[in-house]
């Protein structure tokens, strides 16, 4: 960083850290996350011949601390994540590591069964399969109408 004084740049990190506390405070005071945008939980999605499959990065969160919905058409992940036994009398140098409630919604691109839905979570990976559907509903057909009582 050139020649900026090693003191200088404490106290830079030193006002970072202090400016993410009030924002933090200020959003859960007010009921909502700083944390909970989508970019939180980084996700790919798999279309496969008979599935398709999303896997999700979760490292750190606890068996109570994931969430997942499933609807016709999208899949909802949400979670919280908390920061571990607080340290008192300590001074962060670096804070990068993210906590707090996170969630994410997930269109499926095509149509799928989430009856069959099936989700593990392995080493901070969790990994949803749904089977797709075979027989795909036409998008619009021709309905008789009959005259009179059925």
């Amino acid at each position: 960083m050139g020649n900026i004084p090693k003191e200088s740049l404490e106290r830079l990190l030193y006002f970072r850290g202090e400016v993410e506390k009030i924002l933090r405070d200020f959003f859960e005071s007010a009921g909502e996350d700083l944390d909970g945008d989508s970019s939180a939980i980084p996700t790919d999605v798999l279309e496969a011949a008979e599935e398709v499959v999303i896997t999700a990065e979760m490292p750190g969160y606890s068996r109570d601390g994931i969430q997942l919905e499933v609807s016709r058409d999208t899949i909802l992940i949400a979670g919280e994540k908390g920061r571990g036994a607080k340290q008192e009398k300590v001074k962060y140098l670096c804070a990068e590591r993210g906590y707090g409630r996170y969630r994410r919604v997930i269109p499926l691109p095509t149509a799928c069964d989430t009856r069959k839905i099936w989700a593990g979570y392995k080493n901070g990976i969790l990994t949803i399969r749904i089977p797709k559907i075979s027989e795909r509903r036409e998008a619009s057909r021709k309905v008789e109408i009959t005259w009179g009582e059925p």
